[in-house]
């Protein structure tokens, strides 16, 4: 399940400093370039592309022609150093975007990605809507950014799932994706209909993914469960969303949960209910 947490734009940045986020970030470039630096690794970005930062990883975003270049100089330099110093060229060296913080989302790899919106810029209309909604804040705000949040996913989904080369594991990801939900749906049986040894699929799947089927089945599971119990709080019905997510026995389900998360589910849900939710 994905809920979206923060919603912002900033119509000229200079360059940002290095920091994190706990959640994952996506980032819309809507003018200029730049490169976002992760450590050892960067990735270039213009008009029309969409950064993809998982949590708890640093980064910082770096206009095209800026002179700093290490982590040591962007760490040391603060937010007016990186402005620049006449008003006057106070578009130039600079990049515009919109960013949309998303948690309990799920992805195979934990690593930051760019990917380029389509022709008709659809991405940027569901960062717009999404903008125009969390600053609405109205009752109903709550169910229509959730819808956002899916869509947004879905995209940078599309495009992680376009990145695979292998067609063979491709068709297991879509097929968990539109059966993981169902609680008596067998990945043996559907992986046993394929042409390749048990064996050779599971090794060839984890090369693309990182992670077993069966892994990426279970936390595709969990984290969608995870979703579920935050958003109902107290109301969760834990063998609901059990049901909801694939699990057949709701104590089985309680086990993983815990083994993942620290705690069991009901308890999980419970001090989610009790923390503030403020779209501030």
């Amino acid at each position: 399940m994905n809920i979206i947490v923060d919603v912002g734009k900033h119509p000229v940045s200079y360059l940002s400093v290095r920091h994190v986020q706990p959640v994952w970030e996506f980032i819309y470039c809507t003018g200029g370039a730049g490169i976002v630096r992760f450590d050892g690794e960067q990735l270039e970005f213009s008009r029309g592309m969409v950064i993809g930062i998982p949590p708890n990883q640093p980064y910082a975003l770096i206009p095209k022609g800026t002179g700093a270049t290490r982590s040591d100089e962007l760490s040391n330099m603060s937010t007016e150093e990186a402005g620049p110093k006449d008003p006057g060229t106070a578009h130039r060296g600079a990049f515009q975007h919109l960013y949309v913080r998303i948690q309990d989302t799920f992805f195979y790899r934990k690593g930051p990605f760019v990917f380029s919106d389509n022709r008709e810029e659809l991405v940027l209309s569901a960062f717009r809507g999404a903008y125009l909604h969390f600053l609405e804040n109205s009752e109903t705000s709550h169910f229509i950014l959730q819808a956002y949040s899916y869509l947004i996913v879905a995209y940078a989904k599309s495009y992680r799932i376009e990145q695979i080369r292998n067609e063979t594991v491709k068709d297991i990801l879509d097929n968990i994706h539109r059966n993981y939900s169902n609680a008596h749906y067998e990945l043996d049986t559907y992986m046993e209909s394929l042409p390749f040894s048990a064996d050779y699929i599971r090794k060839l799947f984890k090369r693309e993914t990182g992670v077993t089927p069966h892994r990426y089945l279970s936390d595709l599971r969990l984290t969608e469960a995870e979703g579920w119990l935050n958003s109902m709080g107290k109301e969760a019905n834990i063998m609901e969303i059990a049901r909801r997510c694939g699990f057949r026995e709701p104590l089985y389900f309680s086990r993983m949960f815990k083994k993942k998360y620290g705690q069991s589910p009901s308890l999980y849900a419970a001090e989610k209910a009790e923390q503030p939710h403020s779209a501030d």
